[in-house]
């Protein structure tokens, strides 16, 4: 996993892009509940720092675009201090994580 990885360093912000996943998934609402848990268990381990999570998901998929917002949105509260954003192209994504932070001046390389 990338957070468990001895490369990651906490505060890196992240594209997940997941465009070229086949087929739709067949989640439930409890298999989703789950991940959020072990989402929360790797982000405690790795101590997080702030930063952004990207999401991309396929162009015109509502069914994959509703379940990572359901997953957004019931990760949110255990987030702490890094922003995720769901988005269905990479530029768009790339876009948003380019974006100054409100606590780092316009230029400030990353």
């Amino acid at each position: 996993m990338l957070f468990a990885s001895q490369e990651y360093l906490s505060g890196f912000d992240v594209l997940w892009d997941q465009t070229l996943a086949e087929g739709n998934p067949d989640w439930t609402s409890d298999e989703i509940r789950r991940l959020v848990e072990h989402y929360d268990r790797l982000n405690r381990a790795a101590r997080r720092a702030p930063a952004r999570e990207a999401v991309v998901v396929p162009k015109n998929n509502a069914l994959t675009f509703g379940l990572a917002r359901m997953f957004q949105m019931q990760a949110d509260p255990i987030r702490g201090d890094v922003q995720m954003q769901i988005f269905d192209t990479r530029a768009a994504a790339e876009a948003w994580l380019d974006e100054p932070r409100a606590s780092e001046p316009s230029g400030t390389a990353r």
